[in-house]
């Protein structure tokens, strides 16, 4: 009964499918070998669950993880570098204001739409975000990883540490490339 119980006051992460797909790694035409910089694309597909929050008015904030991690044989992976993007959606009906935030590397894009369906078909697309400065990599596999997730507004973030065991996010989706050979130095 108490496993019941907790199930519906804390559904699991799968009950709110979220997803990753068209993952894709392209190295810029003209890049020498191995490449300085690799452009990254994404899609998320959220659940139906957030997507109806998000018509009915609810404010979302989605985070966007794309991180290079340094493969290794018998120990975790190594972070190396990677980027932040956020993005803040608004699906006002009453006030008919659809707009959506992008925060990058310390820049700030506010974009407006017509409707909520402007604002959710660019919200979930990561098109050629650029990680750079690969030469400076020792040789070695690596791998790229895309993590995408939507945490919840509602609770402190003190509550957060206290309860580790209640979830404070919404949904969270990952994906990663294969190995990459990358790097110059020895």
């Amino acid at each position: 009964m108490a496993v019941l119980t907790a199930l519906v006051i804390f559904p699991p992460v799968a009950a709110m499918a979220a997803g990753i797909s068209g993952f894709s790694i392209r190295i810029p035409s003209g890049q020498s070998n191995p490449p300085d910089q690799l452009l990254v694309s994404a899609k998320v597909a959220p659940g139906s669950r957030f997507l109806r929050d998000l018509q009915d008015g609810m404010q979302k904030r989605l985070i966007f993880y794309v991180d290079i991690f340094r493969r290794w044989h018998s120990w975790p992976d190594e972070f190396v570098l990677g980027t932040k993007i956020e993005r803040r959606l608004e699906c006002d009906n009453v006030k008919g204001e659809y707009t959506l935030t992008t925060s990058e590397a310390g820049k700030t894009r506010q974009t407006r739409y017509k409707n909520c369906n402007g604002v959710m078909g660019n919200a979930f697309i990561l098109k050629n975000v650029k990680l750079s400065d690969l030469k400076e990599l020792t040789s070695g596999k690596y791998i790229v990883r895309v993590t995408a997730e939507s945490k919840a507004g509602n609770m402190a973030p003190i509550l957060g540490q206290i309860f580790f065991f209640i979830q404070d996010y919404e949904f969270k989706a990952v994906a990663e490339s294969g190995i990459l050979y990358l790097g110059t130095k020895p």
